[in-house]
Parts: C-alpha cells; structure tokens; sequence
C-alpha cells in the first residue's frame, strides 16, 4: 500500500479505517497491466480525487 495517498486519504477522513482507505484506492484506481491486480502494477494508477469522492471527502476548489 502506498504511504503518501494512503496518508493523505486518512487527512480527508481522518475517522477511516485502513481497510475503508484501501478499498477507496483499490477501486477508484485505473488498471494499468492484465485485468485486476498483478504484481508488475498491483491495482494500477491511483487517482486520489476519487479515492477521495470514494470516502465522502467533498472537492476542494
């Protein structure tokens, strides 16, 4: 699991639990490699605006 997006999620939410912030990564990600998880690209490109949206986090801006 990566820190930096991981921490980052747990700022906007700071009430989510591990297992929440790693299904917000998990499936707002893009699939990069072979359909779903593989070891070369794990679950693919985070895209953390999402991941966000995923939690409940209202946009900023």
């Amino acid at each position: 699991m990566p820190e930096g997006p991981f921490a980052a999620l747990l700022a906007g939410k700071p009430a989510a639990t591990p297992a929440q912030i790693r299904t917000a990564l998990v499936s707002s990600s893009i699939d990069l490699g072979p359909a779903g998880f593989d070891t070369v690209t794990g679950a693919g490109l985070i895209m953390a605006g999402p991941a966000l949206a995923a939690l409940g986090v209202p946009a900023v801006g």
